[in-house]
């Protein structure tokens, strides 16, 4: 779910798109070879990419002034 609507966001760079590939593959894997614990761990690395590229969308203006 997280990965889908991370598609979508404009500020999605090649790099970090590189990046959610990487960890979709790398749950889809753990799943694959029954490695419950990673595969429970990498949706919030998912989430620490979500909330990078959607600060860098959103820009300075978005930064608290203080």
């Amino acid at each position: 779910m997280i990965a889908r609507s991370l598609r979508r966001c404009a500020a999605l760079d090649a790099c970090a798109r590189a990046d959610l590939d990487y960890l979709h593959g790398r749950i889809s894997m753990a799943l694959d070879l029954g490695h419950r614990r990673t595969a429970h761990h990498e949706p919030a690395r998912l989430r620490e990419l979500e909330t990078e590229v959607r600060a860098r969308h959103a820009g300075p203006e978005a930064a608290d002034p203080a």
